[in-house]
């Protein structure tokens, strides 16, 4: 971390099945700043910025906008656009310095970083993981993995990988076979997008083969574009409270990850789409038990390089399981 301004990229590239399309909510980032500092959105919304420099005051970044019809990502776009790359230029040489904080930190940001720093050879930071750990740590198959490695196989619901149409249509009817309702799931998704939960009543007096047509069409009608493996899983009944972890995890010298706080999440709508959050109220066991273990997932997190902010998801059944969903690896809180 640089001690330079920063330059705050709030878009949502890297999640699969993000179409791109501009949103308020790339302005997110910006609500960090710091007197100095820049933020890039997609697109502009002068009410908002108003809005920002009447409650920042001199706090207030200043803002960007992405390049005229240019695709996501908007890192890309700094890299690639010379309008827009000049417009950082004079900060970094004013200051000999400059930190890249994005939402979700991507490769496309340390490209960004290595060119401009290489332009006028001075440092330029990313405050965010390396490419592939944070691609690992927000891939749902892995997380589960890694979950059941540091807290063992009851803290995660039964799940399995499915490498093609026909295994995720066999998996869907054996989790079927049992009674219970199943999940599918883009494991590199977002926010409930991705999610395909088939209740009990959708998959009655289907054939492999009709299971296999209709998970296909309707995950390629999300916007998937065909990679697997995907993941196929138990919907669980019995569900309580769906807490999350907020957990900051520094460089290995500078100690251990630290739990921020535990937070109840709001969903909605038969996939779960995530709608906001506040402060869990757990039982104490429960509280207690969820900050040991988010403890111990960022440890090993940082273990394999993961620098920065990031939230473990999990659910509390009536029966008081604990089951670990997924990771969040970007800003959040």
């Amino acid at each position: 971390d640089g001690q330079g301004p920063s330059f705050l990229i709030g878009d949502k590239w890297g999640i699969e099945l993000y179409r791109g399309s501009p949103t308020m909510l790339d302005y997110r980032m910006a609500l960090l700043a710091q007197q100095g500092d820049i933020a890039i959105v997609q697109q502009r919304s002068q009410p908002f910025e108003a809005y920002l420099e009447e409650y920042f005051g001199a706090r207030a970044p200043t803002v960007l906008e992405g390049a005229a019809n240019g695709v996501p990502p908007v890192a890309k776009q700094c890299r690639t656009v010379s309008a827009l790359r000049e417009r950082l230029l004079p900060c970094l040489e004013e200051f000999g310095t400059l930190t890249l904080r994005s939402y979700l930190t991507t490769g496309h940001d340390w490209r960004l970083a290595k060119s401009l720093g290489d332009s006028i050879g001075v440092p330029v930071h990313v405050y965010g993981p390396a490419p592939r750990i944070g691609r690992r740590a927000n891939d749902k198959l892995w997380f589960w993995r890694l979950v059941r490695k540091v807290v063992g196989t009851q803290g995660v619901a039964p799940t399995f990988h499915a490498f093609g149409p026909a295994a995720a249509a066999a998996q869907v009817a054996r989790i079927h076979a049992t009674g219970r309702e199943v999940i599918v799931k883009v494991p590199s998704s977002a926010g409930g997008s991705g999610n395909l939960r088939l209740a009990q009543k959708v998959l009655n007096g289907l054939r492999l083969g009709q299971i296999r047509t209709m998970i296909i069409g309707r995950l390629r009608a999300a916007g998937w574009a065909g990679a697997y493996p995907i993941l196929v899983g138990v919907w669980e009944s019995g569900v309580v409270q769906s807490p999350s972890a907020q957990v900051f995890v520094p460089l290995k010298e500078d100690g251990g990850p630290i739990v921020k706080g535990l937070f109840e999440q709001h969903v909605t709508g038969a996939e779960g789409e995530f709608t906001g959050a506040v402060p869990a109220q757990l039982p104490p066991f429960i509280h207690d038990k969820m900050r040991s273990e988010a403890e111990a997932l960022a440890t090993v997190l940082q273990a394999l390089g993961y620098f920065g902010w990031c939230s473990f998801d999990a659910i509390l059944r009536e029966d008081g399981a604990l089951h670990w969903i997924e990771c969040k690896g970007r800003w959040s809180g």
